[in-house]
């Protein structure tokens, strides 16, 4: 996972705004030489899925390019990050919830400031030092009460107003592209117009920190609890049975089943990946590959139409998004073909091992 806390680029050559009605989500896109006028389009197309979706009335900034990174991955995100504490971030969700989601999903988080976790790989790991084992850690120190967000994120629940990049978004022309979905997804091509709200999804705050504790680990480096200060929003609703059972989250990177709960584990709704390395091989800021649960799937397939679920919006609406719906409810899927733009239920079932959509 790529964190910084600024995000540079160069030669930027096209500014795309694109504007709705007040209290709307507005992106500016600047979109670098390297895109096509095919590319720049469908990205804003994607851009406006969203758009017509979310009503927060914040602008993300966003810059878009293509390179060649070779096979594996179908694109990547990186993104500018703000730090805040537990009891800051709760404040804002509190104060955001206006939904029945938003308040059954804030009922299940501590209102103390800080919350407790699973953890596992670090240095002080009562099972010894790297182990893979978890244990309960709910000492209220660093980890237990520092949340970090993407910037669009923090915008979202109005907690860091940030005029500068948001993030970074790249495809991988290795691959071929479909940009018009018009006439279906091409035979060997990606959806390219899904793959960009998949990466927005990403900015937007579908991401978890466990993804840095994977990683970071793998590599061999040995940290204590307290340095692990990554919990993001969306991991304040990542259950297990085991966390379940200590009514706390799960923080670990480990093959056990994790998945999204809005009442501290008991109902699980949707289930995550698991981890790059330690985990299934997917990254964790993902739902479960090869189950259709959403865009932010973390593999697509040639001629796939990527499609955003309930699930996704779902997911936006508990960590801080509001979302343009006519009842409280969360939407069937089938509801969303009248706003999501150019989406159809037409998803083609994953006969292999298909390239990641995003790196992060």
């Amino acid at each position: 996972m790529n964190r910084s806390s600024a995000v540079s680029t160069a030669m930027l050559v096209v500014l795309w705004s694109w504007s709705f009605p007040a209290r709307a989500l507005n992106f500016n896109l600047h979109f670098l030489p390297s895109n096509s006028p095919q590319s720049i389009t469908a990205f804003t197309q994607a851009s406006q899925i969203w758009a017509s979706l979310l009503s927060d009335a914040v602008t993300v900034n966003l810059t878009v390019g293509v390179s060649s990174s070779g096979a594996g991955v179908l694109g990547s995100s990186t993104m500018s990050y703000f730090s805040s504490s537990y009891l800051d971030v709760y404040s804002k969700l509190q104060a955001d919830a206006t939904s029945l989601n938003d308040k059954k999903a804030l009922s299940s988080l501590s209102s103390s400031g800080s919350l407790g976790l699973l953890i596992n790989h670090t240095s002080d790991d009562p099972y010894g030092s790297g182990s893979v084992s978890w244990y309960l850690d709910s000492n209220g120190s660093a980890n237990n009460s520092t949340i970090m967000l993407s910037t669009a994120n923090a915008k979202a629940m109005d907690l860091f107003h940030y005029s500068g990049m948001d993030g970074t978004i790249t495809f991988n022309s290795y691959y071929s592209f479909d940009y018009d979905r018009s006439d279906g997804i091409s035979v060997g091509s990606y959806d390219f117009i899904g793959l960009a709200a998949h990466e927005i999804g990403h900015q937007l705050g579908f991401v978890s920190g466990v993804d840095y504790l994977d990683s970071t680990t793998f590599q061999k480096q040995s940290y204590t609890a307290d340095h692990f200060t990554y919990v993001e929003p969306l991991d304040l609703f990542r259950y297990s049975q085991s966390s379940k059972a200590l009514g706390v989250i799960d923080w670990t990177a480990d093959t056990r089943e994790k998945y999204l709960s809005l009442d501290n584990g008991a109902t699980a709704i949707a289930s995550f990946s698991t981890g790059k390395y330690y985990g299934d091989g997917r990254q964790t800021s993902h739902w479960k590959d090869y189950l259709d649960i959403g865009i932010m799937d973390p593999t697509a397939a040639p001629a796939e139409w990527l499609t955003v679920s309930s699930n996704d919006v779902l997911a936006m609406d508990i960590i801080g998004w509001d979302v343009v719906k006519t009842s409280n409810a969360v939407p069937e899927p089938s509801a969303w073909q009248l706003v999501a733009v150019g989406f159809s239920c037409a998803v083609m079932v994953r006969r292999y091992r298909a390239p990641d959509k995003s790196a992060h």
